[in-house]
């Protein structure tokens, strides 16, 4: 599903939770003008006010505007706390026929003015997960089910620890970094060699912090930077500059087999501005990689090195490929 079809669908369910909002309002209306009529004449009468205000406001009468207005405020209130007082002697809260909307900042539109509300965002990467079928491998792939057991406890001689010591470390670190992430901008660096534990531990931290409330974007190196140069080179298709503001402002981006993809000047310029943007934004990114902080030297200009080395926490995975211990238990 390309991403301007992506994005007809969540505005599609945001026209339908408005109408559904709108149903159960009217509904309430009626419920409560059958049982509380003194109600409806109130609502009719602070209806009445406000267009009169309006009328008064607009004819630009000086003499005694100020006093009208105050005479206005005070009915207001006394019709509001009379209303209130039904309510309650109804059995009703003070809020109950006010618009059920799902997120009250935008009143499921979407926006807030111009601006994208953050419920927009959140619900575009919700569908993106969906459709990728990473909402599988949390179920699979989490911080409850993390199993140390698979690492082995023989001392590496160059690391000076074992991998199920260092893989507890690891562990410990992204735990970490969940619990602080509302405190503390930092970046994690997942690296070392396949099967070692990398994307469950990216999962981890993506599906705590999804369940948290936070916006997460998780992609493969391959397929983000594909979208990212697919944007680059095709600007008229304005719909696809979404993907591109998501991987720049939602909460969390998470990078996984950084080095998959194929390298250019292309890619190595996307990955520089995203997060270096990111950086100056202070939101934080996690990066997973299959390749040694040598190896990633290797391929990327000393610019990026320079922003990942110096800003992100560095965490080497080592030992052999727990996917074969995986498969027999």
């Amino acid at each position: 599903m390309s991403n301007a079809a992506i994005f007809r669908e969540v505005m599609a369910q945001y026209d339908s939770d408005r109408a559904f909002a709108a149903k159960t309002a009217e509904e309430r209306r009626a419920e409560v003008y059958a049982k509380l009529p003194r109600l409806s004449e109130i609502d009719k009468e602070l209806a009445g006010m406000g267009a009169l205000l309006v009328k008064t406001t607009l004819a630009g009468d000086n003499g005694g505007f100020i006093g009208r207005v105050d005479s206005f405020r005070i009915k207001n209130e006394t019709l509001q706390e009379e209303k209130n007082e039904l309510l309650e002697s109804g059995g009703y809260s003070k809020n109950y026929l006010e618009s059920v909307f799902i997120c009250s900042s935008c009143k499921d539109t979407g926006y807030i003015g111009s601006e994208k509300c953050k419920c927009l965002s959140k619900r575009l990467i919700e569908k993106h997960f969906k459709l990728s079928e990473l909402g599988n491998s949390f179920e699979r792939e989490n911080f409850e089910t993390f199993n140390i057991n698979y690492y082995s406890e023989a001392i590496n001689q160059k690391e000076g620890l074992s991998p199920r010591a260092n893989a507890e470390l690891a562990y410990t670190e992204c735990l970490n970094f969940v619990k602080d992430f509302e405190k503390n901008f930092s970046n994690l660096l997942l690296f070392g060699a396949p099967g070692l534990g990398k994307t469950f531990l990216c999962n981890c931290v993506a599906k705590r912090l999804i369940e948290s409330g936070y916006t997460v974007l998780y992609a493969t190196a391959p397929k983000l930077f594909k979208k990212l140069a697919d944007i680059h080179f095709n600007r008229a298709e304005s719909e696809t500059d979404a993907y591109a503001e998501m991987a720049i402002n939602c909460d969390l981006l998470i990078i996984d087999d950084l080095g998959a993809e194929v390298v250019s000047q292309v890619t190595a310029s996307e990955l520089f501005n995203l997060i270096n943007a990111r950086f100056l934004l202070e939101k934080p990114v996690v990066i997973s990689t299959n390749l040694s902080v040598t190896g990633l030297a290797e391929h990327y200009s000393d610019r990026i090195m320079s922003r990942i080395i110096g800003e992100y926490t560095l965490l080497k995975f080592f030992g052999n490929d727990i996917r074969e211990a995986k498969r027999y238990t």
